[in-house]
């Protein structure tokens, strides 16, 4: 676990979801992020979008996750996908 948002994976730094999502806020203040359930079944597909104040799409990100994969898809697919697609998309935005 990480305490200033960054965590290593097989030895490269990277954001956590959180940590980006924080900087998002900070930077666009009045710009939304939005997530889709395309899919809820035994596998979860999630669309992300990030609007700008005028509605306009700036990036998109999506994510499937399937519930038979791992302890945590078992209970929470769902959040799990759109943890992936919310920074899937914030990485278009450079927020990686």
């Amino acid at each position: 676990m990480s305490v200033d948002g960054i965590v290593d994976i097989r030895g490269k730094k990277y954001k956590t979801v959180a940590r980006r999502i924080s900087e998002f806020r900070e930077a666009y203040p009045d710009w939304t992020i939005s997530s889709e359930l395309l899919s809820g079944g035994d596998r979860v597909l999630i669309k992300t979008s990030i609007l700008d104040p005028a509605g306009r799409l700036v990036a998109t990100g999506f994510a499937e996750e399937d519930r038979s994969f791992g302890n945590i898809n078992a209970t929470s697919a769902i959040e799990n996908c759109e943890t992936s697609a919310v920074g899937r998309c914030l990485s278009w935005m450079n927020l990686g």
